[in-house]
């Protein structure tokens, strides 16, 4: 039935003299040799079908520009590919490619390959001829090495060759000196490709998911980076070089072995994303202050027991990311974050918060969940911003009347303290509120002030000891959409 309506909808295009050709997502497993007929054909969507091969009339759509096979189970593309020097485009991604004929290198106006999940073991040597070639994208194949000739695409500026089986890259990848990204993130790289300091334009390089355990100082090289990924490595040591790369902006050094960051870090000034997770890190340098550009620092999953004083300088921090650490405190430091709108904190070993917290005005989103805390401050009222507050997994007994000052929080969660007073009167005032999780407490009773939050949708109220619940209550909670008790 397909092939039969790619008939009817190819003689329909030739009758019209159609300059365009959608056959995408029709169930296709072959294409009709009416698809030769397609002479005044400049854009033809194939993509989203089950195609296996295509047919040699394909050789006749002279005027092919653009032709998009992604998502299909080609095999292999056919030696007439090579006569469609028209085309500028090619989307191949998708499919189940082991190989490119030789005839790919006749497509001399290809400016784009894109190649990603494939099966691609290698890639021809005549892909050099490729001469207009400035993104070559190659993800997910299982490419072990590159060709010699890959030096010949001069005007390459993108190259992504994530999720391979490269174990080292070849030394010719240094002529391509216009190569402003290059991925290899996710290959078996066991050091740090040295050839890689010659490409002097490069503004983005991932190296996530290999398994080198040393940054050469000669990373000072690539003074035009501003993204570098090194994650999910084997790092223990960043070298002092790296203070060098002042264009950088987002740095990742995340699930490494760092247990220390050299001071030289602070003198990244235009930085403005720093990841550091899953390290084993218990201090950071006092010159982390001087990353006054910084917008977001993720610290989770360290051995942090508290932060220097020099951390409220950031004052262009909006996400701060403390959880799963170990710290007993904070800094009081942390009030001069006038910019913060997200404080991660959970799975530490908090018994109280700084009264300075109740400065940061911009706060939305403050969790503190699996500390310690007995109480909170009076002051946290002061949070006018605040939208999702966790406290779930404390000690809390009670709440300040001031909790009733946070009038467009959205999402309030008290599970699993050992609250046993009942709750102020004033957290009636929460009328913005739409998740309230009281679960695994001690309460006996509500105040009849909660009938007011009239946008609640889920309240958790099971794992209490309420036994006494007026007529009101039960009809205020009968309108919640989803109710725990």
């Amino acid at each position: 039935m397909s092939v039969a309506k790619a008939k009817r909808m190819i003689e329909k295009s030739v009758k019209y003299g159609s300059r365009g050709l959608m056959l995408n997502n029709i169930e296709l497993t072959e294409l009709p040799p009416e698809i030769g007929n397609l002479e005044k054909v400049e854009r033809l969507d194939l993509s989203h079908n089950k195609l296996v091969t295509l047919p040699p009339e394909i050789a006749l759509l002279k005027r092919l520009e653009r032709l998009v096979l992604s998502h299909n189970k080609l095999k292999e593309l056919p030696s007439e590919i090579g006569e469609l020097e028209n085309l500028a485009e090619i989307p191949l991604n998708y499919n189940k490619l082991t190989s490119l004929p030789p005839e790919i290198g006749r497509l001399k106006r290809i400016t784009e390959l894109i190649l990603e999940n494939n099966q691609l073991l290698n890639l021809p040597s005549d892909i050099k001829k490729l001469k207009s070639l400035t993104t070559l994208l190659l993800a997910k194949n299982r490419i072990t090495e590159l060709p010699r000739e890959i030096k010949r695409l001069k005007r390459l500026e993108r190259l992504d060759l994530s999720q391979n089986l490269l174990k080292d890259l070849s030394t010719e990848i240094r002529k391509l000196r216009k190569l402003e990204l290059l991925d290899l993130s996710y290959n078996q790289l066991t050091q740090f490709p040295r050839t890689i300091r010659r490409l002097k334009r490069l503004i983005t390089l991932n190296l996530a998911g290999n398994q080198f355990n040393e940054l050469p100082p000669l990373v000072v090289k690539l003074r035009n980076l501003e993204k570098l990924n090194l994650s999910h490595n084997k790092l223990t040591v960043i070298p002092a070089e790296i203070g060098k790369l002042k264009k950088l902006e987002r740095l990742d050094l995340s699930e490494n072995e760092l247990t220390e960051l050299p001071p030289q870090i602070g003198r990244l000034e235009n930085l403005k994303e720093l990841k550091l997770s899953g390290n084993y890190l218990t201090n950071l340098p006092a010159e982390i202050g001087h990353l006054r550009q910084l917008e977001k620092l993720d610290l989770s999953h360290n051995l942090l027991t508290g932060l220097p004083a020099e951390t409220g300088q950031l004052m262009h921090l909006k996400e701060l990311d403390l959880s799963n650490s170990q710290l007993i405190g904070l800094p009081p430091e942390i009030g001069e974050l006038k910019n913060l709108k997200t404080l991660l904190l959970s799975e530490n070993q908090l018994t109280t918060l700084p009264p300075e917290i109740r400065l940061l005005n911009k706060l939305e989103k403050l969790d503190i969940s699996n500390n310690q805390l007995l109480s909170l401050p009076a002051d946290i009222g002061q949070l006018s911003k605040l939208e999702v507050l966790d406290l779930a997994y404390n000690q809390i007994s009670e709440l300040p009347p001031e909790i009733g000052n946070l009038l467009v929080l959205k999402r309030f969660d008290l599970s699993y303290n050992k609250l046993t007073k009942a709750l102020p009167q004033m957290v009636g005032q929460l009328e913005g509120l739409t998740e309230l999780a009281l679960t695994g407490n001690y309460l006996t009773e509500l105040p009849p002030e909660i009938s007011r939050l009239k946008k609640l949708v889920w309240f958790d109220l099971s794992g209490n000891k309420i036994s006494n619940m007026s007529p009101e209550l039960r009809q205020f909670l009968d309108t919640i959409e989803f109710v725990e008790l």
